[in-house]
């Protein structure tokens, strides 16, 4: 009787043996989660990029972008040009392609060997190489507004006034984040040449330059942008850098 009531209960030992032992070696040997889930690769050249979309670290900082957010928008940007792979190249490539069909219809024009055609087809080629430009523009844009979407109205505002203002980017980025005439630029920019040249000389500024600069340097935004970068820019760089090289 003993036999008959040991051998069920030895079947049963089995049976969960069998069964116990394959679910152990899974949860043994199961990959950890960042294995699970590794990070998104990161595209060909993302940090070449950002900054031809204007979104580099000193413009991120000087626009008040913290570390962290800095971070997120990189992850962003990476996201939309993995799903967009082909928009800037192909834009790159019609761009080039635009360019240098122009210029060589220019050359041939200027030098006296081009025909009555040429003149025509240099105007037809001009109208193409806006069309192109456009479309390059529109696809930096795109980038600019899926990697800014996380952002403070303030910042995308700030940002978008660097990007506008590159043409004056030899003054520092801090003052590019409020809109100048051309003649207000220009006299920006004699301005600090001058304090450069008087520190190096040891002389002193005249009295209407100092007030210029000190009037600039007062104007809030660019306060803001200043005082940003101070604080801000190394840590930033650390970040941007970290991310577009993951």
């Amino acid at each position: 009787m003993s036999r008959l009531v040991r051998k069920p209960i030895s079947l049963f030992g089995l049976a969960f043996i069998l069964i116990a032992i394959p679910t152990w070696w899974r949860i043994r040997w199961q990959p950890p989660l960042a294995a699970q889930n590794p990070p998104a690769a990161v595209v060909s050249d993302l940090d070449v990029k950002l900054i031809r979309a204007g979104l580099d670290a000193k413009a991120l900082a000087a626009a008040g972008v913290s570390a962290n957010a800095a971070t997120a928008l990189v992850s962003a940007a990476n996201a939309y040009l993995t799903d967009h792979a082909a928009a800037l190249p192909n834009a790159d490539a019609a761009f080039a392609a635009a360019r240098r069909e122009t210029d060589r219809l220019k050359r041939l024009i200027e030098s006296g060997h081009g025909a009555q055609e040429d003149v025509g087809n240099y105007q037809t080629q001009n109208t193409a190489l806006a069309a192109a430009t456009a479309d390059r523009d529109a696809a930096l844009a795109a980038i600019v507004a899926a990697a800014t979407a996380g952002l403070a109205s303030d910042q995308k505002t700030a940002l978008a006034r660097i990007r506008a203002n590159q043409t004056w980017k030899e003054v520092g980025v801090e003052f590019l984040v409020v809109e100048r005439t051309e003649a207000q630029w220009v006299a920006l920019r004699d301005a600090l040449a001058a304090e450069r040249i008087a520190a190096a000389a040891g002389d002193e500024l005249p009295q209407a330059t100092q007030t210029l600069l000190a009037t600039a340097r007062a104007n809030g935004p660019v306060a803001a942008a200043h005082a940003s970068l101070g604080t801000n820019l190394a840590g930033l760089t650390a970040a941007w850098n970290a991310a577009t090289h993951n």
